[in-house]
Formats: structure tokens, C-alpha cells, sequence
């Protein structure tokens, strides 16, 4: 009888009486040794469709479980050739057909988008940040406003007696400076100015001394310069009426007391009488 070829696929039997069949993840080839046998491919590599030759699978493919046959990956995923399972293509990479690349119009966009976010983030913390310097200086302003009544308001103090408005008025201006407030700190500036004014106008001379040893034991310096004025402007009228400012808000009261020392006020109708009878 004659000699008959396997089919592809098939080997003989030991005995060489018939042909068997390979598994589906093997390949019949021919050894060294002059023998048919089954050969299972290596990971990677499907049978060929002769099943003479083992092959790797295509870019984007990888052999299935049974490693008879090549599937492709799922979306968005890649394989290279010799693969055994996909891959997901990392950020910058996106998947162009069946491999990674490197889109650079995808990272321009997302560069342009985190600058947008950051300008955006920028514009925020900036509005959130006026926002809040207007309310504070609206309290300023406020603030001021009831400063002002306290400084000119006439509450009976005694002579020489620090006006609490001035006080008021100096920590409302280290508040201003504090939060940046230039206006507020103008307009506390003034407030002072008109409160000397008013001093000076009226001959409040005690006032205005205690006023200037108020201001010039602080730290607001535009206000020292409006009262050492205003402290000159009062030198200046005195000097003009013969009196000394030193007397008039320093000797006054001794010079008054003293005078009122030498008289007794007697109730039996005499009258008033000095000291010495």
C-alpha cells in the first residue's frame, strides 16, 4: 500500500498506522529526528491557519484563553505584536487605531484647560477678596461716622478732660491702616483737623493740650503735625494778648485756687473777709 500524508494538523500514531490530531493551540511539525509530532506555541503565537507554523498576532490583538485564535482588544486599549494581554494607553497616549500615540493637540487643550483654571481660581480669590475689603471698609466708614458724633458732642466734661472721640478716632485710624483703608484714614485725618479747629475757635485751650499730649503719644504722625500747628496757631494768639500759653493751661487753676485761699465768706451778713480779718 502506499504512504499517505497527514492532514494539516494531524501527526501519526506511534505505530504510524493512522493520523491524530493536534490540539487547537498546537502545530504538527517535523523534528530533527525525522518525526511528526504536536508542538504547542509559545505564549504570544497562535497556530498558523496551515497549522504547519505558529504565528504572532496582530497589532491590537492578542491570543484568546484557548491561545487558538487571535481577538482584539476592547476600546481604548492596545496590544503590540507578541502580546499576551492589552494595555491601556497612560495620559498623554491615546489610542490611534491599534497602538498608543502621543497626541499633542489633547495635551495643548489640556494645558490650555488648567490654565483657564488657574486664571479662573485667580479671578475668584481676587473678587472674594474685594468683596471682603468693602464690607471692612464699610464697618470703616461706619465706624467713623459714630466716632465723629463722640468727638463733638457735648457731654459736660471737666476742664482739660481727654476727649474719648480722640482715642476713638486714633484706633479707628490704625484699623484703616491695618486693612489698607487710605480714605478712612483721610477722612479720620480731617475729623481731627476739625475737632482742633473747633477747640481753637472756641478758646478751648485745656482741651486742645490734652488733645495734642493724646496724639503725640501715639504712633499717627499726620496727626502730630496737625496739632503741633494747631498748638502754634493757640502760642500765636496768646503771645498776641501778653499771656503765656504756659499760664494760661498750666498756672490758671493754682493762680485761681491761691486767690480763693485769702477769702472766707462768713453768714452773719458781714460779707466776705480776708485772712488776716
Amino acid at each position: 500500500s502506499e504512504c499517505e500524508r497527514c492532514a494539516e494538523g494531524y501527526v501519526p500514531v506511534d505505530d504510524q498506522s493512522s493520523c491524530k490530531a493536534c490540539e487547537d493551540s498546537s502545530v504538527a511539525i517535523f523534528t530533527s529526528d525525522a518525526k511528526f509530532m504536536c508542538q504547542r506555541c509559545p505564549p504570544g503565537e497562535v497556530p498558523a491557519f496551515s497549522r504547519d507554523r505558529c504565528k504572532t498576532c496582530d497589532s491590537g490583538r492578542i491570543p484568546n484563553a484557548l491561545q487558538t485564535h487571535c481577538t482584539p482588544c476592547d476600546s481604548g486599549q492596545h496590544a503590540a505584536p507578541g502580546d499576551t494581554a492589552c494595555f491601556d494607553c497612560s495620559f498623554p497616549y491615546t489610542v490611534d487605531g491599534d497602538a498608543c500615540i502621543l497626541v499633542w493637540w489633547h495635551l495643548t487643550l489640556t494645558i490650555l484647560g488648567v490654565l483657564l483654571m488657574v486664571v479662573a481660581s485667580a479671578a475668584f480669590a481676587h473678587s472674594v477678596r474685594r468683596i471682603l475689603r468693602k464690607r471692612r471698609e464699610l464697618q470703616l466708614e461706619n465706624r467713623l461716622v459714630d466716632v465723629r458724633k463722640e468727638l463733638f458732642a457735648d457731654s459736660g466734661r471737666a476742664l482739660g478732660e481727654v476727649n474719648p472721640g480722640v482715642a476713638a478716632l486714633t484706633s479707628l485710624w490704625q484699623d484703616a491702616c491695618k486693612a489698607g483703608v487710605v480714605k478712612v484714614q483721610s477722612d479720620a485725618l480731617h475729623g481731627l483737623k476739625d475737632f482742633l479747629r473747633s477747640c481753637y475757635e472756641r478758646h478751648e485751650w485745656a482741651t486742645l493740650h490734652a488733645t495734642a499730649a493724646e496724639i503725640l503719644s501715639s504712633e499717627w504722625s499726620e496727626a502730630q503735625g496737625a496739632v503741633q500747628e494747631s498748638l502754634l496757631a493757640a502760642r500765636s494768639e496768646s503771645e498776641l494778648l501778653g499771656i503765656s500759653l504756659h499760664h494760661v493751661l498750666g498756672r490758671f487753676r493754682d493762680e485761681v485756687m491761691s486767690r480763693f485761699q485769702k477769702v472766707e465768706w462768713r453768714d452773719d451778713g458781714s460779707g466776705p473777709r480776708t485772712n488776716g480779718g
